[in-house]
């Protein structure tokens, strides 16, 4: 069956139907060409070509991978950059975000053969250039030991579920590492993949419930809980809301509303973190002092100060990301729900609808600690 396929390529192109050059065999070992080459035969020739090569195991969610171009969308983009249609591009992550950099020019070179099939002469009408060199901000060795963290973790858990029964395993992980400037240090997510075998395991990876396709650092968005507090801190202190050494009471429960049900818990509750200035009260991450303070400040300009932080809103790295969302009058009413004035109370402590990727909140801290 092989062989009638082989020469039925060969017959397209003895008759002018398929121009292109038909490829045997790729990715062949110093052996099978030596043997080629010592029959000499007619109409074959070997070439070499350039290809994209993984050094390591470590941040394939970043770098990402290639693939051939799909016909459709994707194909009239490139056709219209002068692709050819049997191009490699990139298809995710680094690959997919500096493509036109790293691919180079294709060249086009004019072959003269003879009635046996060898080549007689050939020049380049158009020379290829190679692609532009990409160096990325990644401290590679923290990446490796941010990963590996990631996984011994999640060995950990998986063990104390196994012992304990009631505890649930891992289902996903992140961690954004950033420097002062906003350079990103390490970008990890868990379950992750290994890019050399990524073609041949890609099936199994696709189907996989734990999605470790997926980068969780950039595309996973959730609830920031406290790490929100400190927002909430200087959107009240810069508008007026409460001042610098003001005391608000912390008595366990928070009781401006009447209704017992709008009346949510400290986190220490039954126990209570009494009388609090700003700065005790994200030492203590007291739930009392912020609802009080967020429904001081309003949701309007927890929003604007949200923006103003980057939170719910892309970060401006390359690669593809999520926006993330915050909370709000306009974000419960996508979800087809009401918003009350108690709302604001949870989206000052980091919950409700609020949420955002890990690289945004690290982002966040990292603006905080300037």
């Amino acid at each position: 069956r092989e062989v009638p396929g082989v020469l039925y390529e060969l017959y397209l192109r003895s008759t002018g139907v398929n121009n292109n050059a038909y490829v045997f065999a790729r990715g062949v070992d110093i052996t099978f060409i030596s043997k080629v080459k010592e029959h000499a035969l007619a109409g074959v020739r070997i070439e070499t070509a350039t290809t994209r090569r993984y050094e390591t195991s470590y941040a394939a969610h970043v770098l990402g991978h290639t693939g051939a171009i799909d016909p459709g969308d994707e194909w009239a983009h490139y056709k219209e950059l002068g692709y050819p249609m049997n191009a490699t591009v990139g298809k995710e992550g680094v690959e997919l975000a500096f493509e036109e950099r790293l691919h180079g020019v294709s060249g086009t070179r004019r072959i003269e053969k003879d009635q046996d099939g060898n080549v007689v002469s050939q020049e380049w009408s158009k020379v290829p250039a190679p692609g532009e060199n990409v160096v990325l901000t990644l401290d590679m060795a923290l990446q490796a030991t941010t990963e590996d963290l990631l996984a011994q973790y999640a060995a950990r858990q998986e063990r104390e579920v196994g012992e304990d029964g009631e505890l649930e395993p891992v289902k996903g992980m992140a961690a954004a590492v950033v420097d002062m400037s906003g350079g990103v240090l390490a970008l990890a997510s868990y379950p992750t993949y290994d890019l050399p075998t990524f073609r041949e395991n890609y099936g199994e990876l696709q189907t996989d419930e734990s999605k470790p396709l997926l980068n969780r650092a950039t595309h996973g968005i959730y609830a920031p809980g406290s790490t929100f507090k400190p927002l909430t801190a200087i959107a009240a202190l810069d508008s007026g809301a409460i001042a610098l050494r003001e005391k608000i009471e912390c008595t366990g429960k928070y009781r401006f509303y009447s209704d017992p049900a709008s009346q949510p818990n400290c986190w220490i509750n039954p126990g209570r973190h009494g009388m609090e200035t700003v700065t005790q009260a994200i030492k203590d991450s007291c739930n009392i002092f912020f609802y009080d303070a967020g429904r001081r400040t309003t949701i309007k300009t927890l929003q604007e100060y949200a923006r103003k932080f980057g939170l719910g809103e892309y970060t401006g790295i390359e690669i593809p990301e999520a926006k993330g969302r915050m909370a709000g009058p306009e974000t419960n009413a996508a979800f087809d729900l009401p918003w009350y004035d108690g709302d604001t109370m949870y989206a000052a402590i980091g919950q409700g609808n609020s949420a955002f990727t890990p690289l945004q909140l690290a982002n966040y801290v990292a603006t905080l600690v300037n």
